[in-house]
C-alpha cells in the first residue's frame, strides 16, 4: 500500500491511499469479522497488519496467533488498530 498525506489549509491533513501489490494468505480465524470475540485485545497496526506481541515487538499475524495459543480457541480477542514504529517512522 502507498499512502499520500498532503497538508491543507486549518491545519487539516488529506490521506490518500493505493494499492501496490497484493498477496494470498490463507485463512486466519483470528481476522474472521463473524469469529466470537472475547474481552481481551490485541493490537495490530492499521498499515501493515502485524500484531503487538509485546511493548516493543509487532509480529505477522500468523506468528501472533502462534504466540498467543489461538489455534482451535472458541472465542478470539478483539482486534483494536493502531500504527506501528515501523509504518510510523514512513511517514514522518
Amino acid at each position: 500500500m502507498q499512502m499520500k498525506m498532503t497538508r491543507e489549509k486549518e491545519g487539516h491533513v488529506e490521506f490518500a491511499s493505493s494499492v501496490i501489490s497484493e498477496e494470498s494468505r490463507p485463512l486466519v480465524p483470528l481476522l474472521d469479522l463473524r469469529a466470537l470475540r472475547n474481552h481481551k485485545l490485541l493490537i495490530m497496526c492499521s498499515i501493515c497488519n502485524k500484531v503487538k506481541i509485546n511493548d516493543h515487538d509487532w509480529v505477522e499475524v500468523e506468528q501472533a496467533v502462534n504466540a498467543y495459543g489461538l489455534f482451535g480457541v472458541a472465542t478470539f480477542p478483539q482486534l483494536i488498530y493502531s500504527i506501528c514504529e515501523t509504518c510510523y517512522h514512513k511517514f514522518e
